[in-house]
């Protein structure tokens, strides 16, 4: 089993273990006993006093974790890792070392963000199935002096190479940039 975040419809993520296998189209997953403890809180806070009751009366198996398959419907959440590479930074890092790493973890994706040039470049996930919101896997946007992304984007792609040329193009046509 792999650690993994996992979700139930509309919940926070929460911390469990991928069981490697699906039931009904939903991924199952062990938690500890601990987590359990966070989950019944969450169900409760919601209204949802059988359910939690429910979840803190699940047994505990012999490897210390509770198995969550067959009845709960959890989603494994994608691995944010997946949406830049070390060869990515260091292709930035080379245009300029102005690149500043801008993610945040309520965004919906990775960014990195370029001060002088005003630029964000947004890199999302490379399966379109894992991206929350609808478009390219790289986009870049001017920034407005409150440093938000200003639309409509001046590139949007699902080629890294697009973007290398194009924000060497965008350096290449500021006086002083390298």
């Amino acid at each position: 089993m792999r650690a993994v975040k996992f979700t139930f419809e509309g919940s926070p993520e929460f911390d469990g273990f991928a069981q490697g296998t699906t039931w009904n189209g939903l991924d199952n997953v062990s938690i500890t006993p601990e987590e359990r403890e966070r989950i019944a809180k969450w169900f409760e806070d919601g209204g949802d006093t059988d359910t939690a009751e429910l979840l803190r009366e699940h047994p505990v198996e012999e490897n210390g974790l509770l198995d969550l398959s067959g009845g709960y419907a959890t989603q494994i959440m994608p691995d944010r890792s997946e949406q830049i590479s070390q060869e990515m930074r260091d292709a930035l890092a080379e245009i300029s070392p102005d690149w500043e790493d801008s993610s945040w973890g309520n965004d919906a994706c990775d960014s990195f963000e370029n001060d002088a040039l005003r630029l964000k470049l947004w890199c999302d996930y490379v399966n379109p199935e894992h991206r929350e919101i609808d478009g390219a896997r790289f986009t870049v946007c001017r920034m407005d002096e409150n440093g938000q992304s200003e639309h409509p984007a001046l590139l949007a792609t699902e080629e890294w190479s697009e973007v290398v040329d194009f924000l060497k193009l965008q350096h290449a046509n500021v006086p002083g940039f390298n």
